[in-house]
């Protein structure tokens, strides 16, 4: 198992960026997961072209601005909750532009996304 925000892990979150790649979308995307065992955990998505791709830490000046709570992160990695879910409850929050996230959303929850975001919640330690 691996430490969310690992090296490691991180590699594997490259699969799941460029999962979520789509043509019509030109946007990056910072993620904060609080609570994690590592502590608050961040990264950036960025997509353009078609392809997407991850560095660490959080992004200033990002178009969307994702957070979540570990917990909730680890059901929406284990497909036991959608990204729209979540967002619907207010345990997924979202600011920036609206635009780019909802052409961002419906492919997080597409059967390639969640796909590779399984193998990733194979990998993740949730001790």
């Amino acid at each position: 198992m691996t430490i969310i925000g690992s090296d490691e892990w991180m590699v594997g979150l490259e699969s799941v960026a460029a999962a979520s790649a789509v043509s019509d979308l030109s946007a990056t995307v910072s993620v904060t997961i609080e609570q994690t065992p590592a502590g608050k955990v961040a990264w950036t998505e960025h997509y353009g072209g078609g392809t997407g791709s991850v560095s660490p830490g959080a992004s200033k000046g990002a178009d969307v601005v994702l957070e979540a709570k570990f917990g909730d992160f680890v059901h929406l990695l284990d497909g036991e909750a959608s990204a729209a879910a979540l967002f619907m409850q207010g345990r997924l929050k979202m600011s920036g532009d609206m635009a780019s996230w909802l052409v961002l959303l419906p492919v997080l929850d597409s059967e390639r996304v969640v796909a590779a975001r399984t193998a990733l919640a194979a990998i993740t330690d949730r001790s």
